[in-house]
């Protein structure tokens, strides 16, 4: 495996962990909570957004489905609505 690759996968792995571990144990209330860097997104909105950052890492794309030419915008929003619905 291409060294870059490994150290992505080493990285991803850690970064994951340590999001995980930091929401695990979320209510849903905290979930709902506005996010202070970004005042328009939960912090359910912020997860979804990691998850669709991790899936378009995986599957070549960005935002799950989405083509890395659509616009930025539509990408991450697309990214955080395909897992909304999604259990943190």
């Amino acid at each position: 495996m291409d060294p870059d690759r490994v150290t992505s996968a080493r990285l991803y792995a850690a970064t994951r962990q340590r999001v995980s571990t930091a929401v695990r144990n979320l209510r849903p209330s905290d979930l709902n909570r506005q996010v202070p860097a970004c005042p328009e997104w939960t912090v359910h909105n912020l997860v979804s957004h990691l998850a669709g950052v991790a899936g378009g890492a995986v599957d070549g794309r960005t935002g799950l489905g989405t083509p890395r030419s659509a616009p930025v915008g539509r990408r991450t929003r697309h990214a955080v609505d395909c897992h909304t619905g999604s259990h943190v």
